[in-house]
């Protein structure tokens, strides 16, 4: 299990080395969002996690945007306080449908788990507000490779759960173009609760970072065995339902991850070639990170 503080220190390099190296080249996946609002102008989405809809929001920027200017969608949050701040960001948006409950494999209340801040208020240096770390999984933040200490901060509340099919029926959605998960390691089980023959997004983006190596094995196979193609750019992974053939299958061909893929789960192991490889230089040197 790698030191904590060893952690911080290369996450903390990593983020400055991919920030810059951002300012030269773009993300694959906002390319992919912005031909998704092309070939799909009235696009239907799902945030699960969606927090307060703006530290590390994919979706945001594009809502601001006029591509997506017809969007419609549910933001799910299981957090009061984010889900508080999540309501003031997006109360004056009629597109915008809102869930205060964490998408569960049964409907009622289920245990969730938060980090505590510390007594000074101080912030996350590479998260931000605390309540970003919060999570269906005690386990994942007891290994969270940010935080030192993690399970001497850990607090346990009770949250609302929704199953996906339940959180679609009440909000009547008819499709799904887009889903997008970020449930700080429990993005397995979500996937693993949506009904993908029947919804068929045409875009799925899930947070594979702090996922164990068992659970992105069998969030990739899930994915892959419906049909999906997938690739890994930095903490997320985007899947694309290729059967269209369109201008976004057309770019999905050319596109290569400005960024490899990482894994930050506790089990990670800094010795493995291809990973020590990623976490180092933030950059792939071949296109294995793209799989169908």
């Amino acid at each position: 299990m790698q030191n904590p503080s060893e952690a911080w220190r290369r996450l903390r390099g990593l983020r400055d080395s991919w920030r810059s190296r951002l300012r030269a080249r773009r993300l694959a996946g906002r390319k992919l969002l912005e031909a998704l609002a092309q070939v799909e102008p009235r696009a239907f989405f799902i945030v699960v996690g969606a927090n307060d809809g703006g530290h590390g929001d994919h979706l945001a920027p594009m809502l601001r945007s006029r591509r997506a200017r017809d969007w419609r969608g549910i933001l799910v949050e299981p957090q009061d306080d984010a889900f508080a701040r999540l309501s003031a960001n997006y109360a004056a948006d009629d597109r915008i449908a809102l869930e205060h409950a964490a998408i569960a494999a049964d409907d009622g209340r289920l245990p969730f788990y938060e980090m505590a801040p510390p007594a000074d208020g101080t912030r996350c240096e590479l998260v931000g507000p605390y309540d970003l770390l919060g999570s269906v999984s005690r386990d994942v933040l007891v290994g969270h490779p940010f935080i030192e200490r993690a399970d001497e901060r850990i607090t346990a509340t009770e949250v609302d759960g929704i199953r996906f099919e339940t959180l679609c029926d009440k909000h009547s959605v008819e499709r799904l173009d887009l889903l997008l998960v970020d449930t700080e390691g429990y993005d397995f089980e979500v996937l693993a609760g949506v009904d993908l023959e029947r919804w068929r997004p045409r875009l799925i983006v899930f947070e594979h970072a702090l996922l164990s190596r068992l659970d992105r094995d069998r969030a990739l196979a899930l994915l892959r065995a419906a049909g999906y193609s997938v690739m890994e750019e930095f903490m997320d992974s985007w899947c694309l339902d290729a059967r269209a053939d369109d201008s976004l299958l057309e770019l999905w061909g050319r596109l290569e991850p400005a960024i490899a893929g990482v894994s930050l789960h506790r089990d990670f192991d800094p010795s493995h070639r291809e990973d020590r490889k990623n976490l180092d230089r933030g950059v792939p040197e071949r296109r294995d990170c793209i799989s169908g």
